[in-house]
């Protein structure tokens, strides 16, 4: 767990940021509710996490969030590629409408870059993301792939070394 205190808007706050268990299932799904207006990507998320908690999935999925005010506001999530030594995936950054454009998403990746980087000493990690947003990433050093999927996410990876 990390706790840090910041100031936004002239205010003290106090955030943590640590692993999601399921114990915080209830509070995970009602960020996707609150976040989330297409009802398929709703019960996309909602089964990706509840599969997760239950070890349902061919990879490991796990979750951070950041807490703010004891309230989760944002949570994400790394996917270990299974077969492929050092593969992972970002997965599932989500955060309350509330509490967007205050940079919860850049730590958000910061944060899964660090965790990455401290298990992948020993040889190259590969990190892969679907965005949208492409230029948020490449902020950070991803590079677009030319994949394109039928939704228009742009993929991009990232070689830790």
């Amino acid at each position: 767990m990390i706790v840090t205190y910041l100031y936004y808007t002239n205010v003290l706050y106090m955030e943590e940021f640590r692993r999601l268990t399921k114990e915080d299932l209830h509070e995970i799904l009602s960020v996707v509710k609150e976040s989330h207006d297409y009802i398929s990507i709703n019960s996309f998320i909602t089964n990706d996490i509840i599969n997760s908690f239950n070890n349902n999935q061919i990879y490991k999925l796990e979750l951070y969030g950041f807490f703010r005010g004891g309230k989760l506001v944002n949570f994400s999530g790394i996917a270990n590629q299974p077969g492929i030594g050092g593969s992972y995936e970002f997965r599932l950054c989500t955060t309350l409408p509330e509490f967007r454009e205050m940079g919860y998403g850049l730590r958000a990746i910061e944060r899964r870059i660090a965790i990455i980087s401290t298990r992948e000493r020993d040889y190259k990690a590969m990190i892969q993301v679907s965005s949208k947003n492409p230029k948020l990433f490449k902020n950070f050093g991803f590079k677009e792939t030319g994949y394109v999927s039928r939704l228009g996410y742009i993929h991009l990876i990232k070689e830790i070394h």
